[in-house]
């Protein structure tokens, strides 16, 4: 689940009412308008007529800066968000106060996929300046509702098998192949949003990183150093070149089941 850009003067571009406030720009427009101009409509199901035509009721945008949250953790849902571009973390806080890095959300992608009313069970921050898109249900038409609330099942049921999947590596397979994994299905994901999979953005701390593929910070550094001295990848700060795209799907092996 990944990243993509915010798409300059998007903002001014569609916007109506607009205000800041802390660190979060909000806009409004109607839907139709707001995924014509959008860089990742062809892969958000969200995007795809009839689905658009049928949503004629404004539609709230955000743009947030790194670090700050879209909501937290026990905040009342009103709605569900659409990730337009960027990338978010979200985070699930146990009792003694420890963060979990439960997924990386990537555009196309959903957040806060619970019931309107009900409590969020995790939170989500942008790990980079980041755009989402705000659909309220209970202003929508009963047909729009009806249509919108089935593409929004099949998305979350797609985001729940990847996260499933997700627990299953962190119990069965060793560290390297955890991100061999990881990387190998950051790419694809890169790929459905039209982007190059060779290069990864990582945004994320490795710390963040190392969180959520179940690891401690030295582990991750140790498989990282030794991918890149046998050129099976190239790591930056800030990024990670596939090298050799062979050797690395081979070491994710039964990872990626």
């Amino acid at each position: 689940m990944l990243a993509l850009q915010l798409m300059g003067g998007f903002v001014n571009s569609v916007s109506m009412n607009c205000k800041q406030w802390r660190g979060c720009i909000s806009a409004q427009g109607k839907a139709d308008a707001i995924c014509t101009s959008c860089v990742t409509a062809k892969a958000c199901a969200f995007c795809q007529a009839p689905l658009t035509q049928a949503l004629n009721t404004p539609v709230q945008t955000r743009s947030l800066q790194a670090g700050c949250y879209l909501y937290r953790q026990g905040d009342t849902s009103r709605g569900h968000f659409h990730v337009r571009s960027g990338m978010f973390k979200t985070l699930v806080t146990n009792a003694q106060g420890h963060d979990f890095v439960s997924a990386f959300v990537l555009p196309s992608e959903v957040l806060g996929g619970v019931l309107d009313g009900h409590c969020q069970f995790e939170s989500a921050v942008a790990l980079e300046t980041s755009v989402v898109c705000e659909f309220v249900v209970e202003q929508m038409s009963a047909q729009c509702r009806s249509d919108y609330s089935q593409t929004l099942i099949a998305q979350l049921s797609t985001q729940a098998s990847r996260a499933l999947a997700h627990r299953v590596m962190l119990n069965q397979s060793p560290v390297q192949a955890r991100f061999a994994a990881f990387c190998v299905l950051y790419a694809k994901n890169l790929t459905r949003l039209g982007r190059q999979e060779a290069f990864l953005p990582m945004p994320m701390s490795r710390t963040d990183l190392a969180n959520y593929l179940g690891m401690t910070l030295e582990s991750l550094s140790r498989v990282v150093n030794q991918l890149h001295r046998a050129e099976v990848i190239k790591a930056a700060l800030d990024r990670i070149e596939i090298v050799d795209a062979e050797t690395l799907h081979g070491l994710a092996g039964r990872a990626l089941l």
